[in-house]
């Protein structure tokens, strides 16, 4: 993803939970993904493409909940035990 302030750094453990922007297009991704996957491949989730946006879905879903681990839990213990 193209942010400013993803490109800054090079560490992961440094990106992830401060870029809302970031976030946003994860959590739409996600939708549609899962959106997508629900409408037209429910019926029948062994073919090639069910199967491959339902990887997909699951990296955007993987990768949105470590954001929100990071964002709600992990970033704000830090904030109080450096206080």
């Amino acid at each position: 993803m193209t942010c400013v302030r993803c490109n800054k750094t090079e560490k992961i453990t440094q990106k992830l939970g401060r870029c809302q922007r970031c976030m946003n297009q994860l959590t739409v991704l996600s939708i549609l993904s899962w959106g997508i996957w629900w409408l037209f491949f429910k019926e029948d989730p062994r073919t090639i493409n069910a199967i491959t946006l339902m990887m997909a879905a699951c990296a955007f879903s993987g990768l949105l909940s470590i954001h929100l681990v990071m964002k709600f839990v992990i970033l704000p213990l830090r904030k109080r035990n450096t206080k």
